[in-house]
């Protein structure tokens, strides 16, 4: 997933699969992973709006710490309420449904 941060941000705007693991340079500023499948979502999601309800945040004061450094590992769970919360259907990460929009009227 991405996160847009700044004043007009503070969103997950979209997602990515992974298509290879670390690939290392020699210098850590350089390190990157490829991706593949990129998405921008119709619905981002305001990230103060599921803070409470995020594990991987454990200090929901200063929230916006674990949205720094690149990549960070999330729960499936994690990950399925921010997908609910943008309106996509989803079973599982191995298997996103992405493409397939719930009614949301």
């Amino acid at each position: 997933m991405f996160y847009q941060g700044g004043e007009n941000g503070r969103k997950i705007v979209g997602s990515a699969e992974l298509a290879s693991s670390l690939q290392q340079t020699g210098n850590s500023i350089y390190d990157f992973v490829k991706i593949k499948n990129f998405k921008i979502w119709d619905n981002a999601v305001e990230i103060r709006t599921l803070i409470d309800k995020l594990t991987f945040v454990r200090n929901k004061r200063y929230w916006g710490i674990y949205l720094q450094g690149g990549i960070t590992k999330i729960s499936e769970k994690d990950y399925m309420k921010i997908l609910r919360k943008a309106g996509y259907k989803h079973q599982s990460s191995r298997n996103p449904l992405l493409n397939k929009r719930k009614d949301l009227r």
